[in-house]
């Protein structure tokens, strides 16, 4: 999108988004839609639950794997992402402030959430189906 922003001047209509991925709309804002559950899922393991999109329809989340899963994808993560997620949602510090602490911009800092929360729910589905 910041590319889309840079070109056009403005910020990208969602058909515009769509159009430069190579994706039909509905597609787009499928993904759109998963990224903003994503930004929202809360990593506090006692709030968890609206985290599950990663369990399949019909299979039960077992209740202490939940928090090893959880771990183990962290652990995957790479340093500087999981620096970002443990900034934002164990020292609940604003994207501000984690900017400032790693001397990065603010934007750079939103990439990076982004970034970490897409692979973090990769890794967990990955360690769901039992692929490492």
């Amino acid at each position: 999108a910041e590319v889309l922003t840079a070109r056009l001047g403005r910020a990208p209509r969602a058909h515009e988004v769509a159009g430069a991925l190579a994706l039909d709309s509905d597609t787009y804002a499928r993904w759109a839609s998963e990224v903003a559950a994503l930004e929202a899922a809360p990593l506090d393991l006692a709030q968890a639950e609206p985290f599950l999109p990663i369990v399949p329809p019909g299979e039960p989340a077992a209740e202490g794997s939940m928090s090893e899963e959880l771990e183990m994808g962290l652990d995957r993560l790479p340093a500087r992402e999981r620096q970002v997620l443990a900034l934002y949602y164990f020292e609940e510090l604003p994207q501000r402030e984690i900017a400032r602490v790693l001397g990065v911009t603010e934007s750079r800092v939103s990439q990076l959430h982004t970034r970490a929360l897409a692979r973090l729910r990769q890794i967990l589905v990955d360690l769901r189906q039992g692929r490492s």
